[in-house]
């Protein structure tokens, strides 16, 4: 008997386990917090970077994803940079009184556009547009130079004039013209406003002197070729390839060829992500542009790659998270350790020392134990439910609140208690149903279904043919055909229905082959097999029962005939040992009166008919007990290695004299060798004698009988067959069958003496002793055959 917990060891283990699986959560949080870096690039722009503990020692900072990362997010803003600073500058100044036209610019992205009305506006001008907004106005049909569709339009107003000095109302000649041109004064303004915020940003993040990443862009800004760079030593006059070498001198370098789409690098960023952002700007980049990037490893400025490597630099210098992943085992198998001892011993009842246990194990259930399985189940999901929602909700705020003190530390304190206090109860329930066996005990499904299927088979089993054959066939098709008109679900359903009911059908046949099956066995003589109907349902239930009671009927039947065959076997062997007592003294006293010196002739003959007849009777009394031992199984063989040729030859000398007194010669033909069989050697000779006893008594006086001993292979072994033949004196009108029936005579008017056991006994002997008997009789010709196996 396996021994339960206290109600608070319970608990205290409940609660361990909880403070274990915190920890588990808060160390693993930790090692997160430790291998994460999160770097200011300026500008309010941040990004975490995740530095496995492995990795600390073997990487250095300029080959490190961090650094790989911020350079990669560096080339993008450079590349804008320039695009934006090519909108923007002229002679590399920002030009307040720049002409940009608003069609243009609004489709520049495009590769074919509609050709537009052109509007040019002071770069100034839109900019502080776009800042301070677009306004609109209605006016009457009679103040727009074209005609509209209504008597009042919406016209945006004109804070600032064209270059031409006009408003945008006077470049339009229709309706669908002026609309476009203001969605594409609204486009240019909200771009151009956004693009000089960034290009604010940008020149003082990646001016002269206040990053470490020199970078050179070339392109043509008003077909004029310009270049964009931080480096006051690149001037017009310097060369492509003096440019490409005073980038390689960098210990981080790119050169890229928009025009080829080639590069020349020794960073990771690939021409695949130099062709991705350069796609971006397809307008700007045309022939004989070119892209150069280095970085500086002096960090003679303080930008986001020093603090980069600040921040690398500090945190391989951080925990050794090899202590960490070791004590977070520890933690998580202490929990899994207390969780597996909780489950093995719940439900088990708490003994006290003294206290007497059962032998057998018990299991003691709860209130809640006993709800029907499919609350606990909505329970049960409710509960996943909440814990992941408390799981996400903790994860996603400790994640979002990184390096901002113990708060996120506190949310997973709670939500790991919250968790286990919740889930670890739940699985201890369903452990305990488990145990106890009873987690389908109270079902409400179970229950439904369990009161359908026994009304089912209720109207199933006792209805008739056609209420159990034709109704479920209509009931069948409705149910496919409604299931079919609600596809594709109702075709789902419909298939997976077909299947069941291709499986009912599947077992009824089953259950047909076994009542076959059933009756192959009981025709085969196994009277006592008997059917599992417990399964079995409708006819094939009445015919399981049906074959059951033949099966019954038959061993019943049986048995009445071998009871009434051994009460008439024990009543021949008591009647014939009641009557070998007196009979034995009947034939003492006549043989001693036979030694008496008797001369009365007619007392001598009385005294003849005496021993003659009680010697009969002595013979039928023995044959009568022997045949009734061999019929009722009570006979004693003792098998022992005999030659029959000898045998056989022993046997005619014996007989040859009594054969001689009929006349009856004896030919004899045998093998020159000796022949083994395995049999009983008194049942043997006792099987010959009856044998030439049958020969002596009805065998044509003055003929010859032929006795033949021969070796022939039967299926496989081989065997020896002795062959008996004589001719009958008395005419033989009965068949082979009958003559071995007992106490049946050759001689119908019974004058011989015999009583009729002879033939019965023989057959009997020799089956007895695996040998088989065969008698033939054609015409008066009487042949026995006795087969045995030889060894």
């Amino acid at each position: 008997m396996k021994k339960g917990i206290k109600k608070t060891k319970r608990f205290i283990i409940i609660l361990i386990s909880s403070l274990l699986i915190a920890t588990t959560f808060l160390l693993t949080y930790f090692l997160y917090e430790d291998s994460t870096m999160l770097v200011d690039y300026g500008s309010g722009s941040k990004s975490r970077f995740f530095i496995p503990f492995y990795e600390r020692d073997n990487i250095n900072y300029e080959d490190s994803e961090l650094f790989n990362d911020l350079f990669d997010n560096s080339v993008e803003e450079i590349v804008r940079m320039s695009v934006i600073k090519n909108q923007m500058e002229t002679d590399g100044v920002y030009d307040a009184e720049k002409a940009v036209d608003i069609s243009s610019y609004a489709n520049r992205n495009k590769t074919v556009h509609r050709k537009s009305v052109s509007v040019e506006y002071r770069l100034d001008d839109l900019i502080n547009w776009g800042n301070k907004g677009i306004e609109y106005e209605n006016v009457s049909a009679d103040v727009v130079p074209f005609p509209i569709s209504g008597e009042a339009i919406s016209i945006v107003v004109a804070r600032y004039k064209s270059i031409e000095d006009k408003d945008l109302l006077s470049y339009a000649n229709s309706e669908e013209e002026y609309n476009e041109l203001v969605n594409n004064l609204i486009t240019t303004t909200a771009a151009l406003f956004s693009n000089y915020k960034e290009y604010v940003a940008f020149s003082d993040k990646y001016g002269v002197g206040k990053t470490n990443l020199l970078y050179c862009v070339q392109m043509y800004n008003d077909d004029k070729l310009v270049r964009f760079t931080n480096m006051e030593v690149i001037s017009s006059k310097h060369t492509v390839d003096e440019i490409t070498g005073l980038f390689k001198n960098q210990v981080k370098y790119i050169y890229f060829n928009p025009d080829k789409m080639t590069l020349a690098t020794n960073s990771q960023i690939s021409a695949l992500r130099m062709q991705e952002i350069v796609n971006s700007y397809n307008y700007a980049f045309s022939d004989n542009s070119r892209i150069w990037i280095g970085f500086d490893n002096m960090y003679s400025a303080s930008d986001g790659f020093s603090k980069g490597k600040q921040y690398y630099e500090s945190k391989t210098a951080g925990t050794d998270g090899v202590e960490l992943i070791v004590a977070i085992w520890i933690a998580f198998f202490a929990y899994l350790s207390l969780f597996v001892y909780l489950i093995i011993k719940e439900g088990r009842p708490y003994y006290k020392k003294n206290e007497e246990m059962p032998e057998e194990d018990s299991i003691r259930l709860r209130k809640i134990d006993h709800v029907p399985v499919e609350f606990l189940v909505v329970l049960a999901f409710g509960i996943i439910v909440l814990d992941l929602l408390v799981g996400s909700y903790s994860a996603s705020y400790a994640y979002s609140h990184l390096f901002e003190g113990i708060m996120p530390y506190a949310v997973i304190i709670v939500a790991s208690l919250v968790l286990n206090f919740t889930f670890m109860p739940a699985v201890l329930c369903f452990a305990r149903k488990l145990k106890a066996k009873n987690m389908l005990e109270n079902s409400c499904i179970l229950w439904i279904i369990e009161s359908v299927r026994k009304e089912t088979l209720n109207a199933y089993d006792n209805g008739h043919a056609i209420i159990r054959t034709w109704i479920p066939y209509i009931i069948f098709l409705l149910i496919n055909l409604i299931l079919v008109i609600l596809a594709p679900i109702g075709l789902i359903i419909a298939i997976i229905l077909d299947i069941l009911v291709g499986v009912y059908l599947y077992k009824n046949n089953k259950d047909r082959q076994e009542i076959v099956k059933s009756i192959n066995i009981i025709s085969q003589s196994d009277i006592k097999h008997q059917m599992d109907t417990s399964k079995m349902h409708g006819d094939n239930l009445e015919l399981a029962n049906a074959v059951n009671n033949i099966g019954n009927g038959i061993r019943k039947a049986v048995e009445k005939s071998m009871k009434d065959e051994k009460m008439k076997a024990d009543l021949i062997t008591n009647v014939s040992h009641d009557i070998k007592t007196p009979l034995t003294s009947i034939i003492n006293y006549v043989d001693l009166l036979k030694r008496e010196n008797i001369q009365d002739e007619k007392i001598s003959g009385y005294i003849d008919v005496l021993d003659q007849k009680s010697q009969r009777l002595k013979l039928l009394t023995d044959d009568l007990v022997e045949a009734s031992k061999i019929s009722s199984g009570n006979i004693v063989l003792n098998f022992e290695k005999i030659n029959i040729v000898e045998l056989i030859n022993q046997s005619i000398g014996e007989y040859e004299d009594k054969f001689a007194e009929h006349g009856l010669k004896c030919r004899f033909e045998a093998p020159q060798k000796p022949i083994y069989i395995s049999v009983d050697s008194k049942s043997m000779f006792r099987i010959i004698e009856n044998l030439y006893n049958n020969i002596y008594k009805y065998a044509l006086q003055g003929t010859r009988v032929y006795i033949d001993l021969e070796e022939c292979g039967v299926e496989g072994a081989t065997r020896v067959q002795l062959s008996v033949k004589n001719i009958s004196e008395s005419q033989l009108t009965m068949s082979a069958d009958e003559l071995l029936e007992r106490f049946k005579q050759g001689d119908e008017s019974r004058t011989m003496d015999g009583s009729g056991l002879g033939l019965s006994i023989t057959k009997s002997l020799t089956e007895a002793m695996n040998g088989q008997f065969d008698l033939f009789l054609d015409g008066d010709l009487f042949k026995v055959i006795l087969t045995f196996n030889t060894i």
